[in-house]
């Protein structure tokens, strides 16, 4: 394996298949396999290093001890080509592989894609198409990492789909799960509130199931006020008049919620609501005038 020791080796390709064919070889290919491995790690620093990731596969499937042992030089490579190209591990079975050995991991990769981002992108979650991992037995485990990770960046705007949200789309009844085993779970403030945004995103039949929840663990009205009873995009093209009467629509249906549960916590909550409910009914006037005063230019 002398080209791979050479300094002008960082682009790294069907390495496994040359292993497949010293198979009937006299070579020890456990002491080569690791060889590569610390190969690999001097290389990583290389700014055009790549492996593909059929290497990692190859390794899992017909020498899992070597992979097991050598798991944290493994994060180690998958961080320095992950860091290069994202495209390297593509549909994401390389770090599935490691997940299932450590779910822990994802922390490193989510610090080391985010950490630097005062916020993160709807696009940088379909990037990393974490949507991949929902099939792994132990997704909980991984997706509470993602989701604490997520809980600690600002929202800088109410009733707006999160961006972790689009990691559940077509999650089905894993995500579902996850997320009662979740809510169920915690007392965090953001971590409620980031589950609850995602539920009235992608599970919204389901929110006032998981409102009572909430409730239950935490009603005091300040934090009441911070939920996203709705989940809309940020911009609004023509008239923002329908979006409004849904937004009545949604603190109405709220307002008949609370007063079910009947009870007198609760007054200073429907306060809240009344008053919101009159502050958009308040705007679609206000909409309706600068409209018509629009339409004829006055």
């Amino acid at each position: 394996m002398k080209f791979l020791k050479d300094e002008k080796t960082v682009w790294i390709n069907f390495i496994e298949d040359v292993f497949v064919k010293f198979k009937n070889l006299d070579i020890d290919l456990e002491k080569e396999l690791n060889d590569v491995l610390d190969c690999l790690i001097l290389k990583s620093d290389s700014q055009n290093f790549f492996v593909h990731n059929d290497f990692f596969k190859y390794l899992y499937n017909d020498y899992s001890h070597i992979f097991l042992d050598r798991l944290k030089d493994i994060e180690f490579i998958y961080l320095a080509l992950d860091s290069k190209s994202r495209q390297f591990d593509y549909d994401l079975e390389t770090l599935k592989l490691i997940l299932e050995k450590n779910p822990k991991f994802i922390n490193e990769l989510l610090e080391l894609t985010f950490d630097s981002k005062t916020f993160i992108s709807r696009n940088d979650f379909l990037e990393n198409d974490f949507k991949r991992l929902w099939d792994l037995e132990n997704r909980n485990e991984i997706f509470e990492c993602i989701v604490i990770f997520s809980s600690k960046f600002p929202v800088f705007f109410c009733n707006v789909r999160s961006e972790v949200s689009t990691v559940f789309q077509g999650s089905g009844e894993n995500g579902l799960n996850f997320l009662y085993y979740m809510i169920n779970k915690t007392s965090d403030e953001r971590v409620m509130r980031l589950i609850f945004n995602i539920v009235v995103s992608m599970f919204s039949e389901l929110k006032y199931d998981f409102l009572n929840i909430i409730l239950k663990k935490n009603s005091d009205l300040k934090f009441f006020k911070k939920l996203d009873f709705y989940a809309g995009d940020s911009v609004t093209v023509n008239s923002r008049i329908p979006k409004v009467r849904e937004e009545i629509n949604t603190y109405e249906e709220l307002r008949n919620y609370i007063q079910s549960l009947n009870k007198l916590e609760y007054l200073e909550h429907l306060n809240f609501i009344e008053n919101q409910i009159n502050y958009y009914k308040a705007e679609i006037e206000w909409e309706r005038k600068h409209e018509f005063l629009s339409e004829w230019s006055i």
